[in-house]
């Protein structure tokens, strides 16, 4: 079952050193967009191509449809040997009918075709001084869906068949599919939640026809249903089976209102049924369990000497989801360690505040952490501890660390590093970011480079290219 659930540049700028001698150095169950990769085919220009069908709504009770595919050409010397090159869905191969010398027409017909697109195009070995002309068209019930005329077969292409450009295509696409697969809005609920269950159509090369429109599907909860149950949108339960066209499903809810499930959660089946076809797919029920508080947007760098900082907590439980806890929840924020570095609740008005009390909202909070304005040379750690009022989530601690801002600053190497006379080194210049992190520069990039110290032993080089 598919589910939803809820650089730096390569170039180093550079000069030449030439050394004369010495050393250098949610659960989410909102609907979520679903995607279907269909058979593409390249077309083209001039290409007429069409994607309705010719006889507009097909019903259940209509005959199946036949493909014709020509190709054609006008009369020309005995010498041109033409053959169709020919794309189809679930296409195997195909008999002699393909091939024609000294004819002037190929024709193939599809009596049950496959969905999905027909592609039709010239081949053909040409030993004659006049160029042929060729046509072809693409009939759905002899109605023409797509033709592109004019299609030259030059001179000069034997010694094996050639694919000449150009031709017709057309997309299959009438309204039915040979099977479906079965999906969930959501890849897993909680106890109370619910997700929607739907149905899409897609083609596996079978002669099965399911109209989405017209054929009715029951879905079935076949293993799990100790945990839910399907729910009409009033909320009235309908147990483990309903019945209904997939405008009328769509609106049906499967519900978490079962016993509580293991520790891991478990899978809730639901089979599908509809017009002989048969498909299954899974939701995951779980217990929401305990709560631990969980930092998130934390800070990998020093935070500078002078700054506020906003730190966030929220509630999450053992599956990484988020959950708010019981309405009046606070959190109180202690400073264990490091509190002679900051303060929490901003600027102290005369009296240090390592103690913060916060009301949450939906399991979030934040608090704001002012990092002292003495800029000392030195890097210090400080860490604080989060005590939930309701004594049933967990106490979270974290650590952060405060110091002297890092300024963007340009780093120099050398490649090699150690050179004999009459060498060269090539002299790298990077970036070191305030995260302290190297990046490179922009090709666009100009430096003033001068050597400060043993210039006697040396010269730079600049590479002009």
């Amino acid at each position: 079952m598919s589910l939803s659930k809820r650089v730096p540049s390569s170039f180093q700028s550079a000069c030449r050193l030439c050394v004369a001698m010495g050393l250098l150095y949610l659960v989410n169950t909102s609907a979520r967009a679903q995607t279907t990769i269909k058979e593409r085919v390249g077309i083209t220009p001039g290409t007429t191509t069409s994607n309705a069908h010719p006889n507009g709504h097909v019903a259940r009770t209509a005959s199946l449809d036949n493909i014709r595919v020509e190709l054609s050409w006008s009369p020309g010397p005995p010498n041109v040997d033409v053959r169709m090159y020919l794309q189809a869905p679930c296409l195997v191969s195909f008999d002699t009918a393909l091939y024609a010398s000294g004819g002037i027409l190929i024709s193939y017909t599809f009596a049950a075709p496959r969905l999905g697109t027909y592609l039709v195009s010239p081949q053909a070995c040409v030993v004659s001084p006049d160029s042929v002309t060729c046509t072809t068209r693409i009939y759905v019930n002899d109605s023409l869906v797509a033709h592109n005329e004019g299609i030259d077969l030059l001179v000069g292409c034997c010694g094996g068949y050639c694919l000449f450009p150009g031709g017709s295509a057309y997309n299959y696409d009438p309204p039915y599919f040979n099977t479906f697969k079965v999906y969930s809005y959501a890849e897993a609920i909680y106890g109370h939640e619910y997700t929607s269950i739907y149905l899409e159509g897609s083609n596996d090369c079978s002669f099965t026809r399911w109209f989405p429109a017209e054929d009715e599907v029951t879905l079935t909860i076949t293993a799990g249903g100790q945990y839910s149950s399907f729910h009409n949108d009033n909320d009235d339960s309908l147990g483990g089976t309903v019945t209904g066209l997939i405008a009328q499903l769509e609106q049906m809810r499967l519900v978490a209102d079962g016993v509580e499930p293991p520790a891991g959660g478990a899978p809730v089946t639901i089979t599908a049924t509809s017009a002989g076809i048969t498909a299954q797919g899974t939701v995951i029920v779980r217990p929401r369990g305990p709560l631990t508080l969980d930092f998130y947007n934390v800070y990998d760098f020093p935070l500078p000497y002078g700054s506020d900082i906003p730190l966030f907590v929220h509630c999450v439980n053992d599956f990484g989801d988020e959950f708010a806890p019981p309405e009046g929840t606070t959190y109180k924020f202690d400073v264990l360690d490091g509190s002679q570095w900051g303060w929490f609740g901003g600027r102290p008005d005369g009296t240090v505040r390592d103690t913060l009390t916060c009301v949450q909202d939906g399991g979030r909070t934040v608090a704001v952490f002012s990092v002292m304005e003495a800029i000392p040379d030195t890097q210090h750690t400080v860490t604080f501890r989060v005590t939930p009022s309701d004594a049933s989530i967990g106490v979270g601690t974290h650590s952060f660390t405060v110091g002297p801002q890092v300024r963007p600053y340009i780093e120099v190497s050398f490649d090699p590093p150690t050179v004999a006379p009459g060498d060269t080194a090539l002299v790298i210049l990077q970036r070191r970011t305030e995260e302290g992190t190297l990046a490179s520069y922009p090709e666009t990039e100009t430096f003033d480079v001068s050597i400060r110290n043993g210039g006697r032993y040396g010269v730079l080089l600049v590479d002009r290219d």
